[in-house]
């Protein structure tokens, strides 16, 4: 049987260019992460898999990540919401290839 996964988005709102502006995780049902994408304010896309580890510059969360609305605890700076697995795929295809080892 295929596991289910979910998909969450979360947004912060700094001045930062050294940190992302949105973090899109793919997580398994105990909530770890098994895919990851870090978009920055410029355009630039980190990811990051359970499979090929940080190839492509963004380090995997090693803990089961937070319910939603405690990810979203200072909802003046941080929004996390639920998006779809297309709406994953989708930003996943955009994302540069591997970094060399």
């Amino acid at each position: 049987m295929a596991q289910a996964y979910t998909y969450c988005r979360t947004r912060w709102n700094h001045g930062l260019t050294s940190y992302p502006t949105e973090i899109w995780s793919e997580l398994d049902g105990f909530r770890f992460e098994v895919r990851r994408l870090e978009v920055f304010s410029n355009g630039t896309i980190l990811w990051g898999s359970a499979r090929e580890g940080s190839a492509g510059g963004a380090e995997m969360y090693i803990t089961p990540l937070p319910e939603l609305d405690e990810m979203a605890d200072d909802p003046d700076n941080v929004e996390a919401s639920v998006i779809t697995a297309e709406e994953f795929e989708a930003l996943w295809a955009r994302r540069p290839p591997a970094r060399p080892t």
